[in-house]
């Protein structure tokens, strides 16, 4: 056995087995691998976020890359279908036909509930919606006690209420109010005989709000039937009222299903066709009305004249006038 290890045909068996190992190793390494590898060749990662989908696949393709849509998310300020992320980074160096990975800006923009922020301040209420990935588009100042709290929300000229779902980055109107001023003050309009709705609409037009409102369903005569027979405060002739005070209002009828009080005084044809109705109502009742007012001021004329008339008739005062001689 010992004789093998030290004749000539092992020496040749070992030998050889070592030149079968470098050679396979140099033809693995240097040959093989390469090629397979694509040693020394390489392409550059084009850059394409903010790019259209379209238009950075068709980038990929012609740089003899390949893409994978790997994951979405959504910017409001992007449009639908923009590249935001790739891997690997632009400009950087890979084989061909490289795997890209993408991440792309969502077509539909993903809901939000809007949060509550009626009754917060204006500061707080615009923090508090930007947290919820909402905007603010206008605010919109209304007379009332509360200052600078906010009063209503509204999309797209509606009113909306807590967890309304919303598209994500959607712009938003506030409503707030700017305080009641001594000085900014309005006569009490008489809206007794007007409907639900001309009421409103008539307290919207001088800037007043709703307070609380109390429905007599014992009536039930068509022709009263949700008109406004009473109020407080009422219309006394001299009197006026801060702008952004409520008036309570007594209606004949039921309460109406659906609240009339969402009624949108920027939908401009519903509310220019009451206001103009209205004008003209008030126009044929003035109409109807100036021999009243005269009876009712000539009285107090003539009693102002006779009152004044012995002053300028005193025989002791008057010019030349004096006791009796």
């Amino acid at each position: 056995m010992l004789r093998y290890f030290i004749s000539r045909e092992f020496f040749l068996s070992f030998f050889g087995v070592i030149l079968l190992g470098v050679l396979s190793y140099l033809v693995v390494f240097f040959l093989f691998l390469p090629l397979y590898t694509r040693h020394g060749s390489a392409v550059l990662v084009p850059d394409i976020t903010n790019m259209d989908q379209e238009d950075a696949m068709k980038a990929i393709r012609e740089a003899g890359l390949k893409y994978e849509i790997r994951d979405s998310s959504y910017q409001p300020a992007l449009e639908p279908l923009t590249v935001l992320k790739q891997y690997p980074v632009p400009f950087s160096r890979v084989k061909p036909k490289r795997m890209v990975y993408l991440t792309i800006n969502k077509a539909t923009p993903p809901t939000v509930k809007l949060p509550k922020v009626i009754d917060l301040s204006l500061y707080n209420a615009k923090a508090k919606l930007e947290s919820w990935r909402l905007a603010v588009d206008r605010v919109r100042y209304r007379p009332d006690i509360a200052k600078g709290i906010v009063l209503e929300v509204r999309y797209e000229g509606k009113k909306i209420a807590k967890d309304t779902k919303l598209p994500m980055g959607a712009a938003v109107e506030l409503i707030v109010g700017e305080g009641l001023n001594s000085r900014n003050r309005v006569a009490v309009p008489d809206l007794s005989g007007l409907s639900y709705m001309r009421a409103i609409l008539e307290l919207r037009r001088y800037d007043l709000n709703i307070g609380a409102t109390a429905f007599d369903e014992t009536i039930t005569t068509p022709s009263l039937l949700g008109k406004v027979y009473d109020q407080s405060p009422k219309a006394v002739p001299g009197d006026s009222i801060p702008r952004g005070s409520a008036i309570d209002l007594f209606i004949y009828g039921p309460e109406p299903e659906e609240p009339v009080e969402s009624i949108d005084p920027d939908a401009d044809s519903l509310y220019q066709a009451e206001m103009e109705a209205m004008e003209s109502a008030y126009e044929d009742e003035v109409e109807e009305t100036p021999t009243v007012e005269e009876e009712v001021e000539a009285p107090e004329a003539t009693e102002v004249e006779e009152e004044t008339a012995p002053e300028t008739e005193d025989p002791i005062n008057s010019p030349g006038g004096g006791p009796p001689g």
